[in-house]
């Protein structure tokens, strides 16, 4: 009665032996039979009930639908806050990087400015070194040198200490802007 039929657990276990490049014989569990032909026949469960049973069927497919839908939108909401945060952040880092464009602005204004005025002691400590030079006589009395050592001093200290600044204000801006920046 089977005539070399192939009984198989779903219909899709049956559909890929019967119309692969060997055909077979297959029934389903469910009694759909897949003849060597090709053709398919039974399997069909009996219809009771008519539109009861339908709309039953439909409404569980509904609260389905209807529960997917409502997974989907709680997912939606999550992803809309988490978009939120993300650009609430970056907001914040736009302005940090501002905030440390204009004080990098700042800092080279100020290096520039003592770089002038550096380069203005270092003329004038020139100046007053080749003044000393040309003045220095055979012997000159103390009292003459120490007018113009004070003054001297003064200068070189002040030099010095702009010198000092000048070395902090480029490490600072080092630590801002890294070499390969």
């Amino acid at each position: 009665m089977l005539r070399n039929t192939l009984v198989c657990d779903s219909i899709d276990v049956a559909t890929e032996l019967g119309y692969n490049s060997q055909r077979h014989r297959c029934v389903t569990k469910d009694g759909l039979v897949i003849e060597n032909s090709g053709a398919m026949s039974g399997g069909g469960k009996p219809r009771r009930g008519g539109m009861g049973s339908s709309l039953k069927q439909h409404s569980k497919g509904y609260a389905l639908i209807v529960d997917t839908v409502e997974e989907f939108e709680r997912r939606i909401e999550r992803l809309d806050e988490e978009i939120d945060e993300l650009q609430t952040e970056n907001y914040r880092f736009e302005l940090e990087i501002k905030t440390f464009e204009n004080e990098s602005g700042d800092i080279k204004l100020e290096t520039s400015r003592l770089n002038q005025k550096l380069e203005f002691l270092s003329q004038n400590l020139l100046t007053l070194q080749e003044r000393q030079t040309s003045y220095m006589l055979p012997k000159v009395p103390t009292s003459t040198l120490g007018v113009t050592q004070p003054k001297l001093n003064s200068v070189e200290h002040q030099l010095q200490t702009y010198q000092n600044e000048l070395r902090k204000l480029n490490a600072s801006l080092e630590n801002l802007y890294p070499p390969n920046y």
